[in-house]
């Protein structure tokens, strides 16, 4: 999924701040390397949620940067975000790109538990389109913090 990106890869996950979801989401941007399409530098777009335990957007961006190439070529943006009264509720874990999207319920973390398991679901066009306008087109919450 992620060699299909062309501009915007996204991943949306309201903990992934956390140093299990920052692993993760640094071997997916690493697979970058691997596009098909190099034409343009990709953005590369993390969203979580506010709340009383996330971490610094710096903190994080630092953290994704020292774990992939240096020579991987991207425009990390990471964005903590605070739901709006009357919007969407921010709970749901996709990634994005300019393809399509994946919902993965459970989130970026990984279990050490055998028992817990997962499914990446891909999404519909409706709610691809709809995840799309939320995150990229125009930011469907409050911006608290950007790096």
């Amino acid at each position: 999924f992620v060699k299909t990106t062309k501009e915007y890869l996204v991943f949306v996950d309201a903990f992934c701040y956390q140093s299990s979801a920052i692993d993760i989401i640094a071997k997916l941007i690493s697979k970058l390397e691997q596009r098909k399409s190099k034409e343009v530098i990709p953005k590369v777009l993390i969203f979580y949620r506010e709340n009383q335990n996330s971490k610094n957007v710096h903190y994080v961006k630092e953290n994704i940067l020292a774990k992939i190439k240096p020579e991987l070529e991207i425009d990390l943006i990471v964005s903590e975000l605070q739901p709006s009264a009357g919007q969407d509720a921010f709970h749901n874990r996709y990634i994005l790109n300019d393809c399509g999207g994946i919902l993965l319920p459970y989130g970026f973390d990984l279990s050490d538990e055998d028992c817990e398991t997962d499914e990446a679901i891909i999404l519909s066009k409706e709610n691809y389109n709809k995840r799309w306008g939320q995150f990229v087109d125009n930011l469907s919450f409050n911006l608290v913090n950007q790096a």
